[in-house]
């Protein structure tokens, strides 16, 4: 099989309209914090193949172009965001579905209540598969819901559309891996589908622990607590590892230097060590992204959560 560029464009370039559709739901169940997914294939009939191929058709056509996937909020508009399926727990999840042992076959209807998520799987000759993601309505609700498709067991356990709804597919998808690569619709959705929260509250607790060996703070007592479980600050924290410049004792010095000509808000004790508290910890944070930039044209200041370098 030939290994395909994972581009918007080649995949947008394939109409998945002709696709074969397999359907697995996902449960998932937390241990000490870390996610644990289990895999159900369950049978659906063509009328809901036909609906799955068209809303994700729909999905991917309204798609501009692509970002690298980033910490910090970004305003999408009718970009995809990117980032290497093997970087997140999605990666067990196909590995699961195309193993040599496939998934257990739900065979009632009990089996796909509580689910997290559900994946598409669609499969064009000669081309590799691509999983489509939506997160369950919580317990997959019975209601109808305008713009769901709705679904029902029958008595051959297999789901088919019906008028009485027992679950419900959204027209819609939160994110797709194709050959390697995940394209993200919808942000928020892929974080929580993917445990993305408990990924960035352990970079909370991995960078705090580094401040403290490498003696960059006078004393880090209270930013645990202040950071919390706060999702924006959370964000900071992990695009604060990422980036590593806490580790860089030249920026360090440099962070310093243009506190005193610049009068960035920062404090420091007789040291040189800088001192947290609760109403600078953001700002901070903020610095060490490096987030504030000036503009090379009219010298203007400007802080700024996302960026990409420029390439010469």
């Amino acid at each position: 099989m030939p290994q395909v560029s994972p581009t918007l464009a080649n995949i947008k370039a394939l109409n998945w309209l002709n696709s074969s559709v397999s359907f697995y739901v996902v449960k998932r169940r937390l241990v000490k914090k870390s996610a644990h997914y289990e895999v159900l294939l369950v049978n659906i009939g063509e009328n809901i193949q036909q609906n799955l191929q068209a809303v994700f058709q729909r999905r991917l056509s309204s798609a501009q172009g692509v970002m690298e996937y980033d910490f910090n909020t970004v305003d999408q508009d009718d970009n995809l965001l990117t980032i290497t399926t093997s970087e997140t727990d999605f990666q067990s999840i196909v590995d699961t579905i195309t193993g040599i042992d496939p998934p257990e076959i739900a065979n009632s209807q009990n089996q796909l209540f509580d689910a997290w998520f559900y994946v598409t799987r669609l499969y064009l000759p000669n081309q590799l598969p691509l999983f489509a993601v939506r997160r369950a309505p919580k317990g997959w609700a019975t209601k109808k819901n305008l713009g769901a498709i709705n679904l029902i067991f029958s008595s051959h356990m297999e789901l088919v559309l019906e008028d009485k709804a027992i679950f419900k597919i959204d027209d819609y998808f939160d994110f797709f891996s194709y050959a390697g690569t995940i394209f993200i619709f919808y942000k928020n959705n892929f974080e929580l589908d993917l445990n993305f929260r408990e990924g960035m509250i352990q970079d909370k607790h991995d960078v705090i622990a580094e401040f403290e060996q490498l003696n960059v703070f006078q004393s880090t007592d209270g930013l645990e607590l202040h950071i919390g479980n706060n999702l924006r600050l959370l964000r900071k924290i992990a695009k604060v590892k990422e980036l590593g410049y806490y580790r860089d004792s030249e920026f360090l010095i440099s962070l310093r230097q243009a506190n005193e000509e610049r009068n960035l808000g920062l404090e420091y004790d007789d040291d040189g060590l800088l001192i947290m508290t609760a109403e600078k910890v953001e700002l901070i944070l903020h610095f060490f992204t490096n987030g504030r930039v000036e503009s090379i044209i009219n010298q203007e200041l400007f802080d700024v959560d996302a960026k990409r370098p420029v390439q010469n």
